[in-house]
C-alpha cells in the first residue's frame, strides 16, 4: 500500500509535467529549495505523500491563534492572502500575519525526521531585531498514526533571542519510518516474512534450548 502511494505521488509530479508542456497549462505550486544542490524533484519526493496537503491548527492559549499551513501547497485556497503562502497566522480579530512562503524553502533530514523551513514571512515589529517571521514544520515518524490520518500542532513560538526566531510545528506521520528490515523463512513452497526483532528472539531461544 504504501509502494502504492509512493508511486501515485510521483505520477502526480509527472502528469503535471506533462499537462504543462503539452496543454500549456500552469503547473501545481510546488516548494522552491534556494540552497540545496539536489534537484527539485527529489527534495520534492521526500515529503511525499504529504504533499500538497493543508492542515489546520490552534495555539493551546483560549484558541486566540490559528494557524493555516501548506505542504508546498498555498496554505489558503482561495489565495485570500497572495500567493506562494506556506504558512499564515490569524486570530480571532480577523487580523493575519503571512509566517513564512514555499517559494524559499529549507529542508533538514534525519533518520526519522524532516523539518521543513519556509522563510521571508512578515517582519516582527517590536521583537526579534524586527527579522522576517519563518516556519519550522517537523515531520517526524510515529507508527501510531494511521497513513492520511495525520494532523498538525504548535509547538512553540520562539521569540526568546535576538535573532532567529521562528514557529515550530510538528506533523507525526508513518510515511517517514524507517521500514524495519524482515528475514525470510521458507516453508515448503510458502514464504513467511520475520521481523528483525522477532528473528533475534527465536535465535536466543533456539540458543537457550541448544546449550542448556
Amino acid at each position: 500500500m504504501k509502494y502504492l502511494q509512493t508511486q501515485n505521488s510521483a505520477f502526480v509530479i509527472l502528469l503535471i509535467y506533462i499537462s504543462t508542456r503539452v496543454f500549456g497549462q500552469k503547473p501545481a505550486p510546488l516548494c522552491t529549495f534556494t540552497n540545496h544542490k539536489t534537484s527539485q524533484y527529489e527534495m520534492h519526493k521526500r515529503l511525499q505523500p504529504l504533499l500538497g496537503k493543508v492542515f489546520q491548527t490552534k495555539d493551546n492559549k483560549e484558541n486566540v491563534y490559528s494557524y493555516d499551513i501548506g505542504i508546498c501547497v498555498n496554505a489558503d485556497p482561495q489565495k485570500k492572502f497572495g500567493e506562494n503562502v506556506g504558512v499564515v497566522l490569524k486570530d480571532k480579530y480577523h487580523r493575519h500575519w503571512i509566517i513564512g512562503y514555499y517559494n524559499n524553502s529549507q529542508l533538514i533530514e534525519g533518520t526519522d525526521w524532516l523539518i521543513l523551513e519556509y522563510l521571508d514571512g512578515e517582519p516582527y515589529r517590536t521583537h526579534c531585531a524586527q527579522e522576517s517571521r519563518k516556519a519550522k514544520i517537523m515531520i517526524k515518524c510515529d507508527r501510531n498514526v494511521k497513513p492520511g490520518e495525520e494532523t498538525v500542532k504548535i509547538i512553540r513560538e520562539e521569540t526568546d533571542r535576538t535573532q532567529d526566531c521562528y514557529y515550530l510545528f510538528e506533523i507525526p506521520t508513518p510515511y517517514i519510518c524507517i521500514k524495519e528490515p524482515y528475514y525470510h523463512v521458507f516453508s515448503g513452497s510458502q514464504s513467511v516474512h520475520i521481523p528483525q526483532c522477532l528473528m533475534s528472539v527465536i535465535l536466543v531461544f533456539v540458543y537457550i534450548l541448544y546449550y542448556k
